[in-house]
């Protein structure tokens, strides 16, 4: 019995580590699609400095010379796994002269 608790513990805590890790891979894979959108690279120029979350779906990316934002879109699978992402816009660029 005792090994039959530590066992449904062991495996609860690691359920709850990987759905943590999920959370953090599905912020890298919007991140990375925001980052490497041909569009972004067209609109702005400098190298990138950083970037931050305006919405679930919406982020600004700063360069040394512009700021951006750029509007993500969700694929959904039917089937278990990550959500793709691609870049439904890039708006509101704003460049120094």
């Amino acid at each position: 019995m005792n090994r039959l608790a530590i066992l449904v513990s062991l495996l609860l805590v690691s359920a709850n580590a990987s759905a943590s890790l999920s959370s953090y891979w599905d912020s890298v894979s919007r991140i990375t699609t925001a980052l490497q959108s041909s569009d972004l690279a067209a609109k702005v120029s400098g190298e990138v400095s950083g970037f931050r979350q305006v919405e679930p779906l919406v982020y600004e990316i700063y360069t040394t010379k512009c700021v951006a934002t750029v509007e993500l879109l969700a694929h959904y699978s039917d089937q278990p796994g990550p959500t793709d992402y691609t870049v439904e816009s890039v708006k509101k660029v704003y460049c120094e002269k």
